[in-house]
């Protein structure tokens, strides 16, 4: 049985013909445009640092937005969008943003209200008086074929121009199962006057068939799931969710002189039709668990949010003072719970599960609706190359309200101050020493689908960030940072019940290091590494045995990638990565941890002329030594990873 994967049938038609106009319109443009766009994009070359660079869909580096520090910046909720805060409900597709930059350390001075999780600054898809346009398709031999175009079309002459795109694709995923997406979205960029500027964005991404990942969840808390089979499913044929997710939004920016005033308002919706979780609990080392499927009932999340800045600029000699005042709201709803559940009984985890769809009977569900505003004030203050100084002072006013079936409504409200002090000093002109102070307000995502209470929101926790360190430039392409950090937040996963909820206190503290450098010509490597102490302290779960080490923290990674271009082959490029990340814990008593291989990954670029369009023909080659790993998803729960997965693709620039 396979579900509409929107709400009606007319706005699937509709849907459905916008994306076949659009991929018309755009092969059309193929006739007419020049220059170059996608085809020149290398993750490696374009990164500043080693704590994570995102250019399309290649990313590298320590952190990214679901883990940085040891911390989900995506569920704390530090999403922004070219400055201004953003509330996401669903997944930024690449046909509006071109990739985002993470502000953490050094990269976090002067950025106005850091966040002590860090923040992830999403950049859109940018649009020229020039048309362009860029074609890319990939295969992989799990025959997942994918086509991307993306084009930049003027509209009015230096006034009005729109950044359009689609995608369409077949993955089969490393654990045998298969999604197809599908996505298109514009961003129109108008500038009517040297000092104004406005941009608005959509974008619609599909994910049909969606066959669930398998989850392992062993009997006992002191195992590791037995190695199972890669690239073979094991659940049934009909579990094919079926959702939507959808980002719009516009933002201004307007100067008069000494004053500035930016403004953004974004909508962001999150729909699911139908979706599955495709569970082996009670996994014995012999390789057989309790097979269980969850069919979720249809769920939505919605969030209207945005931000009101208005900021003078005043210079003095050699100082430079700014006076910014911010207003930032959002306002969530969602629906969520309501599943069923289907068990299969015990069975070998390498067996299909020949079973034909039951009827589900889904329950009531629960609602929550959340309303925050943030009314911030901050200072900042430049004295030449030498001294840069921001602090900043927050206070918001956060209200939640959940419905649960059989259960009387619950509130929460919360109106916290929130303080921010970053500075930096040059002590010459090649060395900076920084160091911040942040407090925030964050939500804690929503409980992983491995959790006994899966999908239901967690709690709002507050949160401390203090870091310093140096950052050394010996030469314009060398960059060396060396940190310290130490951040403070609730300690919230699974109890020995499974149940998602809040069970102490949870420290981060180490030292991070990252090296951006060219030692020579044609050669970009990028480093990074870190050494981290994650502790729990003030234990609040009565009866559960908590061990000192929080759940999927390790204690230390280290990042090598380089990119090498042939000094008697300029078109061609090599690049190589190398990735090793200590054990952690993957029980809450703290009785199993997950030892992880070092992954390697390798590839290279041909650029090649055909008249006057330039192509680039790439291989990459992901896990090279076929290395068998486990991926956390949870409390006592498990996701294996990919085996050697290699895709070639080829970008044009027509």
């Amino acid at each position: 049985m396979r579900h509409n994967f929107t709400e009606n049938p007319a706005e699937q038609g509709i849907a459905g013909y916008l994306f076949k106009l659009l991929l018309l319109g755009l092969l059309l443009l193929c006739v007419h445009a020049a220059h170059a766009q996608r085809a020149d994009e290398n993750v490696i070359t374009s990164a500043e640092d080693a704590f994570g660079t995102t250019v399309g869909a290649d990313s590298i580096g320590l952190y990214d937005a679901n883990s940085i520090r040891g911390f989900s910046a995506v569920a704390a909720g530090n999403l922004r969008i070219e400055g201004l805060y953003f509330d996401q409900q669903a997944p930024m597709t690449m046909r509006i943003q071109s990739g985002y930059a993470i502000h953490v350390g050094p990269a976090a001075q002067g950025y106005i209200f850091p966040a002590p999780t860090g923040i992830v600054d999403y950049s859109l898809r940018p649009s020229s008086d020039k048309p362009l346009l860029s074609a890319i398709a990939t295969l992989d031999p799990f025959y997942s074929p994918r086509i991307e175009l993306d084009a930049q079309l003027p509209l009015i002459d230096e006034q009005l121009s729109t950044a359009v795109g689609v995608s369409q694709s077949f993955n089969n995923y490393g654990h045998g199962g298969s999604v197809r997406t599908r996505s298109f979205g514009i961003v129109p960029h108008w500038q009517p006057a040297k000092n104004v500027d406005i941009k608005a964005f959509w974008g619609r991404a599909y994910a049909l068939d969606d066959m669930a990942a398998p989850i392992y969840i062993p009997a006992s808390s002191a195992d590791t799931p037995p190695p199972v089979q890669r690239g073979h499913y094991p659940g049934p044929f009909w579990d094919r969710g079926q959702n939507y997710g959808d980002n719009a939004g516009i933002m201004g920016m307007f100067n008069f002189g000494e004053w500035t005033l930016r403004a953004g308002v974004f909508h962001s919706v999150n729909y699911s039709k139908s979706s599955y979780v495709n569970l082996f609990t009670d996994v014995m080392p012999d390789g057989t668990g309790d097979h269980l499927i969850v069919a979720n009932s249809p769920q939505r999340s919605a969030s209207t949010s945005g931000e009101i800045r208005i900021a003078r600029r005043i210079e003095h000699a050699s100082f430079q003072h700014l006076l910014l005042a911010s207003l930032r709201w959002r306002n969530v709803s969602a629906r969520y719970d309501g599943a069923d559940e289907l068990d299969a009984g015990t069975m070998n985890l390498n067996d299909p599960l020949l079973i034909d769809q039951p009827a589900f009977n889904f329950g009531p569900q629960s609602t929550e609706h959340v309303t925050q505003q943030t009314l911030g004030v901050t200072y900042s203050m430049r004295w030449k190359t030498i001294l840069q100084l921001n602090m900043g002072v927050q206070h918001a006013d956060y209200s939640r309200h959940d419905v649960q079936p059989g259960v009387s409504p619950a509130s929460l409200n919360d109106s916290p101050w929130m303080q921010n002090l970053t500075m930096s000093v040059s002590v010459s002109p090649t060395l900076a020493v920084y160091g911040s102070y942040t407090r925030g307000l964050e939500d804690n995502g929503i409980a992983p689908d491995s959790a006994a209470n899966r999908g239901q929101p967690l709690p709002v926790i507050k949160s401390r960030q203090y870091d310093m360190g140096i950052s050394w430039t010996p030469a314009d392409n060398t960059k060396l940072i060396v940190g310290y950090f130490d951040i403070t937040k609730p300690y919230v996963t699974g109890d020995s019940n499974n149940v998602y909820r809040l069970l102490g206190e949870e420290t981060h503290n180490g030292v991070e290091l990252s090296l951006a450098a060219v030692p020579f010509t044609g050669m970009t490597i990028v480093v990074g590494g870190f050494l981290t102490d994650p502790r729990i302290k003030n234990v609040r779960g009565a009866g559960e045995v908590i061990g000192s080490e929080p759940v999927g923290q390790s204690r230390s990674e280290l990042q090598f990638n380089c990119d090498y271009v042939l000094p008697f082959a300029p078109q061609v490029s090599l690049n190589a990565g190398i990735n090793t990340l200590g054990s952690f814990a993957t029980t809450v008593d703290n009785r199993s941890h997950n030892e992880w291989p070092t992954l390697v990954s390798a590839g290279g670029r041909y650029k090649f002329k055909i008249g006057h369009t330039p192509y680039t023909l790439r291989l990459s080659i992901a896990n090279v030594t076929n290395a068998y790993y486990w991926y956390f998803a949870g409390a006592n729960a498990y996701m294996a990873g990919d085996k050697m997965r290699t895709s070639l693709s080829l970008a044009a620039d027509f």
